[in-house]
C-alpha cells in the first residue's frame, strides 16, 4: 500500500503518511493498483514561480478484471 494524504505533499497539512483513499469493487478483482498526480506542477502568481502539489491528496487508480 502507499499514501495518498501524505507528509510530501505541499499542499497537505498532514503529519503522517495516510492511505485513506480507496477503489472499492465487488466481484472484481484488481490486477494493478497504482498512485497518480503524486508530482508537483511548477505555477507562477503574481510573477512568482513556484512548485506545488496537484492537489491535497493523491490519486489513485486501479485496473479491474471482470
Amino acid at each position: 500500500p502507499f499514501c495518498t494524504w501524505c507528509t510530501g505533499n505541499t499542499l497537505s497539512s498532514s503529519s503522517v503518511d495516510l492511505a485513506i483513499d480507496h477503489v472499492l469493487v465487488r466481484d472484481a478483482e484488481g490486477s494493478e493498483v497504482f498512485r497518480f498526480l503524486d508530482g508537483t506542477v511548477e505555477i507562477t502568481v503574481d510573477g512568482e514561480t513556484f512548485a506545488t502539489s496537484f492537489s491535497d491528496h493523491y490519486g489513485i487508480g486501479a485496473t479491474i478484471d471482470f
